[in-house]
């Protein structure tokens, strides 16, 4: 058995009492500990130093017998080198390098910045609690240090990456123009070097009028950059089709005649979609698929029978125009049915359209007609995408 006096009682110092504590594999879970197992026999034993000295009274093979830095008295051995010492405890003490943490916390920046979290994500308990299972010894960054420090860091890191990718290639800038959700107008500009694509800059435009001699303005401050800055070759610009960026390609085309310019395939094949779409069928269209989509009732009927999610178009959703008729004509068999239902409350309009098989055939040939340019936007919204890719055979039939 082992002798109880070779192990410090609680009235020594700190550093003697932590030597029962080598003799157990201890986890917590914050201040609470979870499991204290002997280390010779895998025995689960209560946390209590008391407990613990009872235990290794009793516990047969044991490993240590006595503290090699401490006598049976309580005083500090002398042959005992303090190397040594700091060795022993090393192996029983978590601890992360400067550097080991300076890479942590990157890698927890890049995280929350590329799924867009709040800084102060770092600082929710849940989260910490988390941290400290995985390693005690790893300090988390305040919020406000990742949104400065860590923040400017993979700036210059991704800075570098991009630049990298940049350097001596042939590029192709992309500006575009929207609305944040208060409203603000922004114009932002993009890059690709052909295989990958890199987001560039964007302004807020405020008050400024934002014409093609403001918009080319924005275009040649961004064109120097990635010739000064990225050390790229700018050999093209492509915007989409409206008549303030179709002005501001004439203007490019007669200052920087080495630059190839041109509208966005994608927006303009949208925009024939949207031009031959039949308006008074897709605004009936949307209106059975507004009732089904919007009414809970409707709409758990719909999911009770197997129907597909109704569609709706948009703007700037390539091909949603088509999708929306495809939707309806699928799901039209359901919507009839459920239509049937005494306690759904349905307009007397709705119905009417649905029992219209004259309507539902016009749905047919409206889809009919989009489906070639819904072809064409698929191979043009590709990765390996060309500007020939939308090609001709798509357009046989106008």
């Amino acid at each position: 058995h082992r002798d109880l006096h070779s192990f410090p009682t609680r009235r020594s110092s700190d550093l003697t009492k932590d030597l029962i504590w080598t003799e157990f594999v201890t986890t917590k879970v914050g201040n609470a500990i979870t499991s204290n197992k002997c280390k010779t026999c895998g025995k689960q034993v209560s946390g209590k130093p008391y407990r613990m000295r009872q235990h290794l009274g009793k516990c047969q093979k044991p490993k240590v017998t006595s503290n090699p830095g401490v006598s049976a008295g309580g005083s500090r051995a002398s042959t005992q080198s303090s190397s040594q010492k700091s060795t022993e405890m090393s192996s029983f003490v978590s601890s992360v390098s400067m550097q080991k943490k300076k890479e942590l916390d990157k890698k927890l920046g890049k995280f929350l910045y590329s799924c867009n979290l709040p800084f102060n994500a770092v600082e929710n308990q849940e989260f910490k609690e988390f941290v400290l299972a995985l390693n005690p010894a790893y300090k988390i960054p305040s919020h406000e240090i990742m949104g400065s420090t860590i923040l400017d860091e993979v700036y210059q890191d991704t800075q570098q990456v991009v630049r990298d990718e940049v350097q001596g290639k042939k590029i192709i800038i992309m500006q575009d123009g929207w609305s944040t959700h208060q409203n603000d107008p922004v114009i932002c500009h993009s890059l690709t070097n052909g295989t990958n694509s890199y987001f560039l800059d964007g302004t807020a435009a405020g008050t400024s009028k934002k014409d093609a001699e403001y918009c080319l303005g924005l275009l040649n401050t961004s064109i120097s950059s990635v010739e000064t800055v990225f050390k790229g070759n700018v050999i093209g610009c492509v915007t989409d089709n409206c008549s303030t960026m179709a002005a501001m390609r004439n203007k490019l085309s007669q200052t920087s005649q080495n630059i190839l310019v041109y509208g966005c395939n994608t927006h303009l094949l949208n925009l024939v979609a949207k031009k031959l779409s039949p308006e008074h069928i897709l605004l009936d269209v949307v209106k059975v698929q507004k009732f089904f989509k919007q009414h809970q009732s409707p709409g758990q009927h719909l999911k009770r029978l197997g129907g597909q999610r109704p569609v709706l178009p948009g703007k700037t959703r390539w091909n949603s125009q088509v999708d929306c008729c495809k939707s309806f004509v699928l799901n039209q068999l359901h919507y009839l049915a459920i239509s049937r239902i005494p306690e759904v409350e349905m307009d007397d309009e709705i119905r009417d359209l649905l029992v219209d098989n004259q309507f539902y055939e016009r749905v047919k040939e409206a889809i009919e007609l989009l489906e070639p340019i819904g072809i064409a936007l698929d191979k043009v919204t590709t990765l390996n995408a060309s500007l020939a890719s939308p090609g001709t055979d798509a357009f046989t039939r106008y």
